[in-house]
């Protein structure tokens, strides 16, 4: 209602030039009323300025309401707005290149989001990968120190057993050198002890001759010689 009310005044406006030149045309050339020529006129101007103006205007309202549907997301038939041309390339045309325009930035902006898609999925399968590997190195570094502990442990019970050893290897040494020293001097025992028999047996042996008793007692002292000899 309201286009229509601002396309009356348009056609009005428009109007009164021409009816200028024609009430000015019929007034001289057929003598007739002024206020009929007048009339006659203006009907005739302003017709004709309508019929022109809603052509032109029945477009232009096609146009903006495109431009409105595409204000509000929704995309509108292209082959909509080429049925536009015409008359009228000089507003369709830059109108389509800017939608063009809009489609070409659009197509780039989905390849974008597609590209920005795949490289958050190699992204996030990368930062899975690599928490994956930090959970093994983790694991690693546990078992090697656990690992390093029991290897301690055993290092250290290796080194008491040593120290053990060592300590029994003295202590025998030790027992060594006094069976040793004790030895040596049994040793010694024996040797006086088997001197002062022979000493006996050879003084027994100058008085056997005389004595049955004291050739029974040699005999005693030869074996008990002999014994002693034999432990040496």
């Amino acid at each position: 209602m309201k286009g229509q009310k601002n396309l009356f005044t348009l056609s009005l406006y428009f109007s009164i030039p021409p009816v200028a030149i024609l009430f000015v045309a019929i007034r001289f050339l057929g003598g007739i009323n002024t206020a009929f020529a007048f009339l006659v006129a203006l009907i005739a101007s302003f017709a004709v300025d309508y019929l022109i103006l809603k052509g032109i205007v029945k477009r232009l309202y096609e146009m903006a309401d495109i431009i409105d549907q595409f204000s509000k997301g929704k995309l509108p038939s292209v082959n909509r707005l080429k049925s536009l041309r015409g008359k009228f390339d000089f507003m369709v045309e830059p109108v389509l290149a800017a939608f063009e325009l809009v489609f070409g930035l659009m197509g780039k902006l989905q390849r974008t989001s597609e590209e920005l898609s795949y490289f958050f999925s190699r992204f996030n399968h990368s930062m899975d990968l690599i928490s994956e590997a930090a959970g093994q190195i983790a694991t690693s570094i546990e078992e090697i120190a656990q690992g390093a502990g029991e290897q301690a442990e055993a290092a250290q019970e290796t080194s008491d057993n040593v120290n053990s050893l060592s300590s029994l290897a003295e202590q025998i040494a030790q027992q060594t050198r006094e069976r040793e020293t004790g030895i040596n001097t049994i040793l010694e025992k024996v040797g006086t002890t088997r001197k002062v028999l022979e000493d006996l047996l050879h003084q027994l042996t100058l008085s056997s001759e005389t004595s049955t008793l004291s050739a029974q007692k040699m005999k005693e002292l030869e074996n008990l010689t002999e014994g002693i000899n034999n432990f040496v």
